[in-house]
């Protein structure tokens, strides 16, 4: 079977099994163009599922947990790639923690980001898809614990400098 079609069924049966587990949520849909290198990058593990992943947006007492990524600069919700074995929302619990010290609960899928790699050279699409959760504050205390992550905080509304993605979803979430 082709990178494509392998990696795309990948993700539609991601896609039914969390519908089925946490209620139909909106996906959005996007491509993106990268270069060779990256997508050769991509095509070695995105056969062994490597390429999904789960974000959670943490609420407590109304406020929204955010980290400013080391490389952007921007501010976004905790999340990352899968680990041996986990599900969607192990991933965004175990990043929570991981980067920035706090513990949550999902309680609810807000929103699929299916993604589609593509090389300009190339005649074939990497797909991935990312999980965002709702999830409950739980315990810890606040504070960078990751390299990638430069500053955590709680918020009460999103700030100038929130990637689009979250910016988005945070707007998706509010429609639904």
């Amino acid at each position: 079977m082709s990178l494509t079609r392998e990696t795309r069924r990948q993700v539609d049966a991601h896609r039914r099994a969390l519908h089925e587990e946490y209620a139909a949520a909106p996906v959005f849909e996007e491509t993106f163009e990268i270069s060779r290198e990256r997508f050769d990058d991509m095509a070695r593990v995105a056969s062994d599922g490597y390429l999904h992943g789960g974000a959670a947006f943490v609420v407590a007492e109304g406020n929204l947990l955010l980290q400013r990524r080391a490389d952007t600069g921007e501010w976004g919700v905790p999340g990352g790639g899968w680990e041996d074995g986990e599900t969607f929302a192990e991933t965004a619990v175990r990043e929570a923690r991981e980067e920035t010290g706090v513990e949550c609960s999902v309680v609810g899928l807000r929103v699929l980001h299916h993604q589609r790699w593509v090389a300009a050279e190339r005649d074939e699409t990497i797909h991935s898809l990312g999980a965002f959760f709702e999830a409950d504050y739980l315990d810890g205390t606040l504070r960078a614990t990751d390299d990638d992550v430069d500053e955590v905080g709680w918020f009460t509304s999103l700030p100038a400098d929130v990637a689009t993605v979250v910016e988005r979803f945070a707007v998706v979430a509010d429609e639904h």
